[in-house]
């Protein structure tokens, strides 16, 4: 098992026009730990792509993860 230093930077959250609480609830699901506000540790069997991707899904196309 890999732990994952996980970050984010949501680029539309300042503007209100997504909602991120999905994001932050499958990273809870999942057993991850915030350690900053988009700081998480989360530990996983998957490839670091494998992760990205996953969370791809939960973000706008132009936020950075």
């Amino acid at each position: 098992m890999t732990v994952y230093l996980f970050a984010y930077n949501l680029i539309n959250e300042k503007k209100g026009t997504f909602d991120y609480q999905p994001l932050w609830a499958e990273l809870e699901r999942l057993g991850a730990q915030r350690t900053q506000f988009s700081l998480w540790l989360l530990s996983a069997d998957n490839t670091p792509k494998e992760v990205i991707d996953h969370f791809a899904t939960f973000v706008d196309k132009d936020d950075r993860l």
